[in-house]
């Protein structure tokens, strides 16, 4: 059995093969829309997933500070001795001065964890408060504004990374991250119906 490709031509032409149809007509301006927001998208989760782990990894690192080692030994004082100390035990030039310690319960905390794991449970504290801060400040972003989430991922990120020493496991962290789940908070109230 032979055929000519004229014959071929012809019965093509009468009759063409059947085409594969796809959900999206790739020459259809919305099909190129549709694709490109996604692609957006894509790229917008990277960089905010990319940011939650600068955010993390800024706190892995070697303490450096005399403040988180002077509220280690003074959350180990109180684990010891029962007690807050009324006057400072740790000043050679000024001992027994009279002493309102506000950070105590932080600081046992912080004496307890570094019972359990060293110094490696403390870094990890540093990385998990600074990913809280982290996500709260991005995570309220795409509420409202989803398009804005990696400039907020950006813009949280870039400051731990420049002062990263501010985050050093000391109870001021704790403080940030409670501020910023009060402006999240109060922003939020503000949608809330008034009665």
């Amino acid at each position: 059995f032979s055929i000519s490709t004229d014959d071929w031509h012809a019965r093509t032409r009468a009759n063409p093969p059947m085409q594969a149809t796809t959900s999206i007509d790739t020459h259809h301006p919305r099909a190129s829309a549709t694709r490109s927001s996604r692609a957006a998208a894509a790229v917008a989760r990277v960089v905010v997933w990319l940011g939650a782990a600068l955010a993390f990894a800024t706190g892995l690192y070697r303490l450096r500070t005399f403040d988180t080692f002077f509220h280690l030994a003074t959350g180990r004082l109180i684990v010891e001795t029962g007690a807050v100390p009324a006057g400072d035990p740790f000043s050679f030039t000024f001992p027994d001065a009279p002493w309102r310690n506000h950070s105590w319960g932080y600081q046992v905390l912080l004496e307890r964890l570094h019972a359990l794991g060293g110094y490696p449970a403390i870094s990890l504290l540093q990385g998990a408060l600074a990913l809280a801060i982290f996500g709260i400040v991005v995570g309220d972003v795409p509420r409202k504004a989803p398009e804005l989430a990696p400039w907020a991922a950006v813009l949280s990120v870039m400051p731990m990374v420049a002062h990263r020493e501010v985050l050093e496991a000391r109870p001021h962290v704790v403080g940030f991250l409670l501020l910023a789940a009060a402006l999240v908070l109060v922003e939020r109230a503000r949608e809330w119906p008034v009665v």
